[in-house]
């Protein structure tokens, strides 16, 4: 509605209307304008054409809102910013020219001009913010002006390629609108109030709904969307209240609960077990709470700001109103309060994470939804009194007050929910996701490990960790919006991210103040509450868990505890003002962007460490990073987040950007590390220091990939710890990553001895499909003394001597190798790494499974293969779960799918899916037969498909 976008749009202003009167006092007025400088901050005038005194160049946010009396409006030349809302509501505005010279419009600018018929734009404007034109009901067409950067099109304001989507201005005539194909972005509020609209076909290439998109759409009766998108902000579709059938597909994995608010007659069409169906589910369940809202009754937010003391405005009259019609809306508060923001947030990786409860964790791989085995899974809440806790006691050296994981067990409350271990000591992945039943919980003996979400958005209180318990599981407790007592035995020592994100618990500790540091367990430090521009880490913190500094803007530099083994994934993404690391001798382990967006200047890997996860170091600002170590080079690993289909944005190379890596001479290999350019580790010059005070280094590795030439160019000398130091030769395989040849050294023997390449695999590197030559420094000679096999010398060429279409020779590949090439039956699919399994008396062939959708692009590999241990694994779990296995009816295949680009295992699908066909013998063919597949935590998934028979096989 209206109103709800006029507060939210209020957002942005808040600064300007709290400035404190001592401020406002001294800026003094200029006649009936009150400004400060060059920029104006109000309007105190009464004449209905204003004009902007000259010299003005910006209009500060909400200036000029809710003047009624303003007609028209004169710009100076000098003018360049026009900020949020600053005509907002200025419903007699008829006709705007923006001036020459105006380079930025933000959000809001001229909202809810109800009589705005004429505007235009300034040939110099490129910054346009959201909802500028929203409830702009007269304005069908914006006079561009010649300006470069905008396109007007059958009412749609959008950038200059037609990628984004500004706006669709409430004015246009017509029921129906189609976004282009071209379009992949589209602005918050862009059709805003339009209600002329009854259907909007939406662009196949769009991946989210935004903010407030369609809000107020009231005539808006039916939106299909595409396969493309995979999430549907807050408010998208606020206030449709015609809107009835929306088809979702399983694309889609992220749907905000305030997404449809308002939406009386909403039907989702969706699969079941998708993130739509779900939402419906608990849409449904809310309907009573929506009426309420309908019918104006006890509205607490508006927009993105609450009312002070739940005010309404008397004088707010709505649109339905004015048009005779019963006004069953809630009116605009007459203050807000800043200090209390809705909970709009965007929808992150973390909760498209946690809305992936499909079918309670289980994988769909073909036909229906899995199925839970008996015996399997046999986690049960039993409601009984607690275990006799009389024992302990409350002594003065077990309270400690500042940790409220650390109070003695008998400070909490008796567990009334017992928790039974299931298989392999653990409480499954989402075995009580959204489980009301719950309150205070204990656990039966046996428990070592909590799974994901296992309790996520539950209803539980307190929590009694048991003794012996390992490891706590990505978002166990996310979201159990009661939980504030939790008690963690020392046993402890794995808690992954978001373990304990948005509880009492949690958000209570970081709100007071005490000691800085929140450690739990064995020395695991999981929150951080300081604002020190400088951090030591203390002693007795052994792993510093997943986000426990990020985001701190004031931390500049941080030294690693002293008995710190393992830096957690993302532990310091986001601290965009830390440039220093030191410390961390004994850090063994540096996890998936633990140190991303942090601007590192100088960068030395400790002998400790033995890997290094992907993005670890993604925009660290040092040209080179040092290895200390004098023997091994860290691994490169990778975390189950980055695994997962959908976050391929998380797959970047651990060391970021970073051009030079400099390790000791008598690293015995490179092959299988961090360095190692087949893997997302890093791309650049891998050098051996040989003369400290003289400045000079060996090349032993490069993998620096062409320019928009197709041109590798090797340069005299690096730059390592701001020091430049010349290249003086080269190792034999030093440019392997060019030939095909696989890159690194086995042999145990020292760098400087390397032998070439252990052979050519016959592919060309999707990568190097431009290259058209390398370039070598004097001092490293004619690349043709590295690789022989060239269809040129580019030892000594320049750009313009370079023929066209001149590229490295691909040896031809041997019949053998095409042969075993062929036998990997490479499927170009997204599929999860699963052992799958068809139960029935025979298997034929590996070479003729396949998976569908098939991904043009090659961007994912699907590789079929037997393994004796998964077979073992998989015999057990069906004996267990299902019964004895019978001779020759259980067969073993193993897929493994990765992605080509990068080499990463994708061990979780989410919410996309893939049809897996298997070939069976006619005996099969004949019987009732199904596939089962080994989960990571040791439970059976079961699917059902369906048969089919295709070129005489039987599928």
């Amino acid at each position: 509605m209206m109103r709800a976008a006029g507060a939210l749009l209020l957002a942005l202003a808040i600064a300007i209307t709290q400035v404190p009167a001592s401020f406002v006092q001294a800026i003094g007025a200029s006649g009936d304008f009150e400004r400060e400088g060059n920029t104006i901050f109000s309007y105190n005038g009464t004449a209905t054409a204003v004009s902007i005194p000259a010299g003005t160049t910006r209009i500060a946010s909400e200036a000029f809102s809710n003047q009624e009396s303003i007609t028209s409006m004169t710009f100076p030349a000098s003018l360049e910013v026009i900020e949020n809302g600053a005509f907002r509501s200025c419903s007699s505005l008829t006709d705007v020219t923006l001036p020459s010279g105006l380079t930025t419009l933000e959000s809001g600018a001229f909202a809810k001009c109800e009589n705005l018929r004429s505007f235009t734009f300034s040939k110099a404007l490129y910054d346009l913010g959201a909802g500028v034109f929203s409830g702009d009901d007269r304005l069908s067409t914006i006079n561009l002006n010649k300006n470069p950067n905008f396109i007007m099109n059958d009412g749609g304001l959008y950038n200059k390629d037609m990628t984004k989507l500004y706006c669709v201005l409430s004015g246009r005539k017509g029921s129906t609108f189609t976004i282009p194909d071209s379009v992949k972005e589209v602005e918050r509020y862009a059709f805003w109030g339009c209600d002329n609209l009854e259907t909007v076909n939406l662009s196949s290439n769009m991946v989210e709904i935004p903010e407030f998109a369609f809000s107020n759409c009231e005539n808006l009766t039916e939106i299909n969307v595409p396969l493309s998108v995979r999430k549907i902000s807050a408010k998208a579709f606020e206030d449709c209240t015609s809107l009835q059938n929306v088809r979702i597909p399983p694309s889609v994995i992220s749907i905000h609960d305030t997404a449809f608010d308002g939406c009386m007659n909403l039907n989702i069409i969706s699969d079941e077990g998708t993130a739509a169906y779900e939402f419906f589910r608990r849409f449904d369940k809310s309907q009573s709470a929506l009426m309420e809202y309908e019918d104006g009754q006890g509205v607490t937010e508006i927009g993105n700001l609450y009312p002070v003391n739940g005010g309404v405005s008397s004088n707010t009259t709505s649109k339905k109103k004015k048009e005779g019609k019963d006004d069953d809306s809630a009116k605009l508060p007459d203050r807000f309060d800043a200090s209390r923001p809705a909970d709009l947030s965007k929808a992150n990786v973390w909760e498209d994470y946690s809305q992936d409860n499909a079918a309670m964790g289980q994988t769909r791989v073909v036909g229906n939804n899995a199925v839970l085995l008996p015996g399997v899974f046999d986690n049960a809440i039993t409601n009984i009194d607690g275990p006799d806790l009389s024992a302990v006691s409350a002594n003065s050296a077990d309270y400690d007050n500042t940790n409220p994981s650390k109070l003695p067990l008998d400070m909490y409350p008796d567990p009334v929910n017992i928790i039974s271990p299931s298989l392999q000591g653990m409480v499954h992945r989402k075995a009580f996701y959204q489980n009301d039943e719950l309150s205070h919980l204990g656990f039966k003996d046996g428990v070592t490990k909590i799974g994901d979400l296992a309790f996520a958005r539950s209803s539980v209180k307190s929590v009694i960790l048991p003794e012996g318990l390992k490891s706590i599981g990505y978002g166990a407790f996310y979201h159990c919006d009661s939980l504030k007592d939790v008690y963690i035995p020392d046993s402890v020592t794995d808690i992954s991210p978001e373990a304990f994100s948005n509880t009492p618990f949690l958000n209570d500790w970081l709100s007071k103040n005490g000691d800085d540091f929140l450690i739990v367990g064995d020395g695991v430090l999981i929150a951080y509450r300081g604002l020190d521009p400088v951090v030591t880490v203390p002693e007795e913190v052994k792993k510093i868990a997943g986000g426990a500094f990020a985001g701190k803007m004031t931390l500049q530099s941080v030294n690693l505890g002293a008995n710190t083994t393992e830096v957690g994934e993302g532990a310091f993404s986001g601290c965009a003002g830390l440039t220093n690391i030191s410390g961390g001798n004994k850090v063994i382990k540096i996890a998936d962007r633990a140190f991303e967006g942090c601007p590192i200047e100088r960068l030395h890997i400790p002998s400790s460490v033995t890997s290094i996860g992907l993005g670890a170091f993604k925009d660290a600002v040092s040209s080179s990073v040092v290895f200390d170590s004098a023997a091994a080079i860290p691994g490169l690993s990778y975390e189950q987040t980055s695994t997962r289909l959908s976050n391929d944005k998380y797959r970047t190379p651990a060391l970021g950007n970073i051009q030079t890596a400099a390790v000791s001479q008598n690293v015995s290999a490179l092959s299988g590390t961090v360095l190692d350019e087949n893997y997302l580790g890093f791309r650049g010059l891998t050098v051996a220091i040989t003369g400290s005070s003289d400045k000079t280094a060996v090349l032993l590795r490069c993998s620096l990939l062409p320019d928009e030439t197709g041109v590798v160019r090797v340069p005299n000398a690096v730059t390592i710890d701001g020091e430049p130091y010349t290249l003086t030769g080269a190792s034999p395989s030093a440019f392997s990553f060019y030939s095909g040849e696989e890159g690194g050294n086995d042999s145990g023997q020292n760098i400087g001895e390397e032998a070439e390449g252990s052979g050519d695999t016959g592919e060309q590197k999707p990568e190097l499909s431009g290259l058209r030559a390398i370039i070598l420094p004097t001092a490293l000679g004619s690349i043709g003394d590295y690789i022989p096999k060239m269809a040129f010398d580019s030892s000594a060429v320049t750009i313009g001597d370079l023929p066209a279409g001149d590229s490295i020779a691909e040896e031809e590949t041997s019949d053998k190798d095409k042969k075993e090439k062929d036998s990997k039956d490479e499927v170009k699919s997204g599929n999860k790494y699963v052992q799958t399994i068809v139960l029935g008396t025979g298997y034929p062939g590996a070479q003729d499974i396949t998976a569908d959708p098939v991904d043009d692009d090659a961007k994912y590999k699907l590789f079929v293969s037997s393994d004796a241990q998964a077979e073992k694994a998989l015999t057990e779990a069906v004996t267990k779960g299902i019964g004895p296995v019978v001779t020759g009816q259980l067969s073993t295949v193993t897929l493994q799918m990765v992605e080509s680009a990068t080499n990463v295992p994708i061990t979780n699908f989410g919410r996309e899916q893939v049809l897996v066909t298997l070939p069976v013998t006619d005996t099969l063919y004949d019987q009732q037969i199904c596939a089962v597949s080994l989960k990571e935590d040791g439970s059976l998934d079961i699917h059902y498909g369906t048969k089919s028979q295709e070129d005489g096989k039987n599928f």
